[in-house]
């Protein structure tokens, strides 16, 4: 217990000047430095990522167009039949008719290959000269008869070479037997000596004598069986 006294009677007098001593450190320590917390706040988590549907338009659609070929043209070959075979013109039975042959001069005024169906004669050459022409207005027509000289029949040509076995002729009388259509065709020959000549035709069988037109002036004659001389 003395120890104790003493010590603390040792200590008393130390007191004050420790209580000082004690002021004056709290007095002159420095305040704790402040702290400057920096919070390293966390990355915010990176937004959720969207998802992105793409959708692709279908690719147009190829409109593929077929053309089909012309179907192959059939070819029609339209095979005329044969004409009839050559008929020759009965001799007429009728009185002929006898006409002077100018009537006949110079080529008849209507005559064209348009023309309707007739006979067309003419002759030049002071009667040496004779033509015979048929025309049809395009349809087809058959022309028959005979022509009769009473002098020689020489230089006989027909319009067309395809008459060759529609025409017979020889020194004295031309027989024919052909059909026109649309054309102007015939025959042409002479008569020696201008002597006189007799005809007798037909068209389509019919044996009419306004369908014969002779000379310049279409005169027709009064029957059909006739007979020109000078």
């Amino acid at each position: 217990m003395q120890k104790t006294s003493l010590s603390l009677s040792l200590l008393m007098p130390l007191l004050p000047v420790l209580g000082a001593c004690t002021a004056d450190v709290h007095a002159n320590v420095p305040p704790p430095p402040e702290v400057h917390a920096e919070v390293t706040a966390p990355p915010p988590p990176p937004p959720p990522q969207a998802t992105v549907t793409v959708v692709t338009p279908p690719p147009p659609q190829a409109t593929v167009t077929v053309v089909a070929p012309p179907p192959p043209q059939a070819t029609v070959t339209v095979v005329a039949p044969p004409p009839p075979a050559f008929t020759v013109v009965t001799e007429p039975t009728v009185a002929v008719v006898q006409m002077r042959n100018t009537v006949a001069d110079g080529r008849p005024a209507g005559l064209h290959a348009g023309a309707p169906e007739a006979f067309w004669v003419w002759h030049d050459g002071h009667g040496t000269h004779w033509h015979v022409r048929s025309t049809t207005a395009g349809h087809r027509h058959r022309f028959q008869g005979a022509v009769i000289a009473d002098g020689a029949i020489t230089n006989m040509n027909a319009t067309d070479h395809s008459f060759a076995d529609r025409i017979h002729v020889n020194s004295k009388e031309i027989k024919f037997d052909f059909f026109t259509q649309g054309n102007e065709d015939g025959f042409d020959f002479q008569v020696a000596g201008g002597q006189c000549v007799r005809y007798y035709m037909t068209v389509d069988g019919r044996s009419e004598p306004q369908l014969v037109h002779i000379g310049r002036a279409n005169a027709h004659p009064t029957g059909w069986h006739f007979k020109l001389c000078p």
